[in-house]
This record gives C-alpha cells, structure tokens and sequence, in this order.
C-alpha cells in the first residue's frame, strides 16, 4: 500500500513539472505575439505545445505602392492661373464677335487693349509650366499664343481710330488667333487630368469648337 502510494506521489509531481514548463512555454509565446505583432501563435496537436508562426502580414508582398505623379507646384500653380486668363481671354473674344460686324472702332479697341494685358500676363505665366517636364510643350504652344495676340493687338491698335472698317476687320482677324484657345485649355486639362488636379472652368463661347 505505501508502495502504490509513493508511486502515486512520484506521478503528481511528475505531472505538475510537466505542466509548469509547457505552461512557461505558452506563456512565453503569448507575450511575443503581443510584443510582436507580426507573430501568431498556433497549437500543434501532435506534441500538445502551442508554437510562433510568422504572420503572413509580415511578409512582404512585393508589389510596388503607387505613388502621385509629382508635380512642381510652381508649375501648377501657373497651369491654374492659365485657366483663369483663359477664361478672361474666352470672354474678350465673345465681346469681339458680336463687335466684329458692326462694332465702332472704339469699342473695338477696348477690347484690343484688354487682350493686349492679358497677353502680356500670360506671356509671364506660360514659362512656369515647363518647370513640369510633362508640360513642357505645352509652355511653348502657350507662349506663341500669348506672342501672337500682343501682335496682332499691336498691329491693329496701330490703325487710325477714325478707321472703322479696319478695326473691324482687325477683330475678325484677332478671333482667327483666339480660336488657338480650345485646343491649349484641352490640353491644360489633359494634363491637369494626369495630375488628378481641377482645373476651374472656361467658357469658350464664341470660340467654343463648333
């Protein structure tokens, strides 16, 4: 009897090492997993002991993150102020169609003058856009046009006010050059479109593309 007892105390304190030292283990497990996150846990019921996996989180996935399409801010920043002048010179060019056929030479050279000023702010802006590589030609188509309104405002300003027939057919010929304008506010916002930026709108008017 005193045998099967000892041997029974033997067992129990057998059992009870057993079970701290795989208890040490989980527990060890469990407090790597909430220092490291990228760590889990899972329980292999061939030895009974619960052991570290990877997270497949941690691994990388090695598809490149896309990234915005970097744009020189002073560079779109000119972009925008294009929109606005567009929309100024839009304006001018509808003033001018309806005086074209019928309009007195000093209302026409109002707007002469106008066109004149915003050409010239123009001509200062279009520059900043080649800053973006992308818009490079588009500063360059920009600038001829912004040249080719200061000349030929220039040429018909320089006409005798008294010449009324002349200016109007200068302001047929002025049109001819603000018809240019469609195709550079397409193409401001084309690009504009690749940058994912608004640009603010332009009502072509008179010179929309029919």
């Amino acid at each position: 009897m005193g045998v099967a007892v000892r041997r029974a105390v033997t067992l129990m304190g057998f059992g009870a090492i057993v079970g701290l030292f795989v208890g040490g283990m989980i527990t060890s497990v469990v407090i790597k997993s909430l220092v490291d996150p990228t760590v889990t846990t899972a329980f292999d019921p061939a030895d009974g002991v619960a052991k570290p996996v990877a997270s497949a989180a941690a691994a990388p996935s090695g598809i490149p993150v896309a990234s915005a399409i970097p744009v020189p801010p002073a560079a779109m920043s000119a972009l925008r102020q294009t929109a606005l002048l567009d929309a100024r010179i839009a304006e001018d060019a509808t003033a001018l169609s309806r005086l074209a056929g019928s309009g007195t030479a000093s209302d026409i050279a109002k707007v002469l003058r106008t066109l004149s000023a915003d050409a010239a702010i123009g001509a200062d802006i279009a520059p900043r856009i080649a800053a973006w590589s992308s818009a490079e030609a588009l500063s360059g188509d920009r600038a001829a046009f912004y040249a080719a309104i200061t000349a030929s405002a220039h040429s018909s300003l320089s006409d005798s006010i008294s010449d009324t027939k002349a200016y109007r057919a200068n302001a047929k010929s002025m049109l001819k050059v603000l018809a240019r304008l469609a195709a550079l506010d397409e193409a401001s916002r084309t690009l504009a479109t690749v940058a994912e930026v608004e640009l603010p709108p332009v009502d072509l008017g008179a010179i929309a593309p029919k």
